[in-house]
């Protein structure tokens, strides 16, 4: 799996959020921060960069339209809710608290049988 192009959380240059890794035909869209991702297509991940913070969905659908016209209105909208639910460009609400601890055993599990099907 191969980087591919990195999406912003906003047009104002902000941080980096959402990480893209593409295999074959298949992007991984990654959210290191929260942690999520999910699996889409080439389309999907020209929508996603479309995103801009303050921008309603409608407005990234007509951008998205604009440039590709061929496609319905209500899949790019659910496509987005469905990003916002999988919290692709949301950033961590408070620093994570944890108490260290010292570890008693470590287990890694190394394998040659991941085919990577999975994305």
């Amino acid at each position: 799996m191969q980087p591919a192009k990195t999406a912003k959380a906003d047009g104002a240059g902000k941080a980096e959020v959402c990480k893209v890794y593409q295999s074959g035909e298949k992007f991984l869209v990654l959210n290191p921060l929260v942690p999520s991702w999910f699996v889409t297509n080439i389309n999907g991940v020209l929508l996603l960069k479309l995103y801009v913070e303050g921008k309603s969905f409608e407005q990234i659908a007509d951008e998205f339209l604009a440039l590709a016209s061929d496609f319905p209105r209500l899949p790019l909208l659910k496509f987005l809710a469905a990003a916002q639910a999988y919290k692709l460009f949301e950033l961590p609400t408070a620093p994570l608290k944890h108490k260290p601890y010292a570890l008693n055993a470590v287990y890694l599990n190394m394998t040659d049988r991941c085919n990577l099907r999975c994305i």
